[in-house]
């Protein structure tokens, strides 16, 4: 049952990423974890789903009732870089769909349980579900809040029977969901019966040869539980150690072997870099903290302090960044994936996984319109500088034009790849994209005809005019930004050594603001191609950035799914921040 199927997932896992190269393997802790100096303990990331799931028919074995559950279609072995894997917790089980849960008599499993329960337990399953119920109403089990699920399926486990190998898992993966849910008090408890558990085998002799691998869940638990030096110590116990298994191949025990030292190596280097970073001077900025998945995207207005973020769980959230108060949590859409603000600030427009472009109220935050058209995801949004027209770019090789003010399509631009980013020149007339392969293409905003295309030998599909419109900015493979003459296309300067996902001009168009997939948030003098400041050297991965309508401020959106906002006023600078222990004494 679990157990077997679990140690099943275990194995696999660990065997397809140590026969992988070193690179592949050894995981950079500046992308895994996210240094917050707001907090005293690193945040760890939380992963999007990164698994294709499909529906399918479900008949419970309790109650005979059909549900529509979704089962895993396709992944790849990136799923084994998110940071769950420091709880030492491994794909499925940090994915909502994995938790089966039927609509009427809530028998809830692990997905690979619900029709292979033991026939002889049902009858006591049966009594034991009576009377349990999820509290609201939801239409798709996966609407149901994990939390509330785990608990009905602890139930169920212990009804039905576990190992402590199986309830070990059981309760690091409660206490990865309850820490999601922000319910920390339960997820501490269930993170202190894990590492119970896992120092009780540790005293078996039978687990002699998984000390290696014990040693490194109860120093994860450790760490989790904020107990760093007790978690230092197991895995500096556990690097002296060779994990052994007679009953494998003896590659397959050197490359579990390899892959825990990795690990555990990434995890002290993850923890001494946290220590050292508390005493750091930081960057003055506040943390704005409402979003539960990654920040993909962020526009601020242009005539106000407003500013607008969205997330991959849909939700999109508009704030007032003067005072970081929140203003509007809009209808939960799908993934979204572009914002953009129009001219007067009076409205906003979204896109994403729902395939449509859609235009808010930014003071009601009401729907205004649907542009529907796309048929794939809608990936960049841009309006003219007058408002009257909107751009949008889609997953579906196309850009389309938009009439603003009625919703109707003027006008569809054929691509040969997705397009990833899509601006407007200041004067309307030009229309610039970045598709999929990076290629850069300026267009005719108004007949549609392809101008000119940027000699860029690689690019990573972003691209931005200068509000002045006399720069356009675009990224070289990540690793540079590229400043070019907007009107002749002549290449003017490069800003190296960047590793960058999101740019950001200043509104008199003197400085740029890049943010990378390293974490680090840089400040450049565009003129003299020179870095000003290095806003954070510490960050999750970077997806979105802007800057607001006053110059003063840069506001960064990541992984960890907090906005931050950094004050870049002339004459700012670093802080030491404030120690726990200062804290208490103020």
């Amino acid at each position: 049952m679990m157990n077997k199927f679990l140690s099943g997932v275990l194995l696999i896992s660990l065997f397809t990423i140590a026969q992988q190269s070193p690179s592949a393997i050894y995981f950079s802790t500046h992308s895994e974890h996210i240094y917050d100096h707001d907090r005293t303990v690193a945040n760890p990331l939380s992963a999007m789903a990164a698994t294709t799931w499909a529906p399918h028919d479900v008949v419970c074995p309790i109650c005979k009732t059909t549900n529509t559950f979704m089962q895993p279609m396709s992944y790849g072995n990136y799923i084994y870089g998110w940071s769950s894997k420091y709880q030492y917790i491994f794909w499925p089980l940090t994915d909502s769909p994995v938790l089966y849960s039927c609509k009427k008599c809530h028998l809830t499993t692990f997905m690979w349980d619900f029709e292979d329960l033991p026939k002889d337990k049902l009858p006591a399953l049966e009594r034991m579900l009576k009377g349990l119920t999820f509290s609201g109403s939801f239409e798709k089990y996966t609407d149901i809040p994990m939390s509330q699920r785990l608990l009905i399926a602890e139930q169920v486990y212990a009804t039905l029977g576990q190992d402590e190998d199986a309830w070990c898992r059981f309760y690091r993966v409660k206490g990865y969901h309850f820490a999601e849910e922000k319910r920390q008090a339960e997820a501490d408890d269930a993170r202190r019966r894990a590492l119970g558990i896992a120092e009780k085998q540790l005293t078996m002799k039978e687990n002699a040869g998984r000390s290696k691998e014990l040693l490194l869940i109860t120093g994860a638990m450790r760490y989790f539980l904020k107990d760093e030096q007790g978690a230092l110590k197991n895995f500096d116990q556990a690097l002296k150690l060779k994990y052994e298994d007679a009953k494998l191949e003896p590659e397959k025990v050197a490359n579990i072997d390899e892959y825990l030292t990795g690990l555990l190596n990434d995890y002290i280097a993850t923890i001494r870099d946290e220590q050292k970073a508390r005493t750091e001077p930081v960057w003055p900025h506040r943390t704005l903290e409402d979003h539960d998945a990654w920040i993909a995207a962020i526009a601020a207005s242009p005539t106000s302090h407003q500013m607008v973020s969205g997330d991959y769980n849909g939700k999109i959230v508009v704030w007032d960044a003067q005072t970081g108060t929140k203003q509007q949590t809009l209808p939960e859409r799908n993934v979204v994936m572009a914002l953009a603000f129009a001219p007067d600030g009076g409205t906003f427009a979204s896109g994403g996984y729902n395939k449509t472009v859609d235009l808010w109220d930014s003071q009601t935050g009401e729907m205004i319109r649907e542009l529907i058209g796309h048929k794939e995801y809608v990936s960049a949004i841009a309006f003219s500088t007058d408002g009257a027209i909107i751009a949008s770019g889609s997953w579906d090789d196309t850009l389309k034009l938009w009439d603003a003010k009625t919703g109707r399509e003027l006008r569809t631009i054929k691509h040969d790849e997705s397009v990833w980013d899509v601006s407007f020149s200041p004067g309307g007339k030009t229309i610039a994209t970045a598709d999929f392969k990076g290629v850069i293409r300026l267009w005719d905003a108004n007949t549609g005809k392809p101008q000119r295309t940027l000699a860029q030998k690689e690019g990573d599909g972003v691209v931005l005019f200068s509000p002045d419109g006399k720069i356009l900015a675009t990224v070289d493979k990540g690793d540079a930004v590229m400043l070019w003459d907007a009107t002749t296309g002549k290449l003017l300067r490069r800003l190296t050594g960047v590793e960058t996902r999101a740019i950001a001009f200043s509104p008199d168009s003197a400085r740029l603001v890049s943010a990378g997939w390293d974490g680090r948030v840089m400040l450049w003098d565009v003129q003299a191609g020179k870095l000003l400041e290095t806003l954070t050297k510490r960050g999750g991965r970077m997806r979105a950035v802007a800057f607001t309508n006053d110059g003063e401020s840069v506001v960064t959106g990541s992984d960890d799914h907090a906005l931050r906002i950094w004050d870049v006023r002339p004459g700012t600078k670093p802080v030491t921040p404030i120690t726990a222990v200062q804290q208490l004494n103020r």
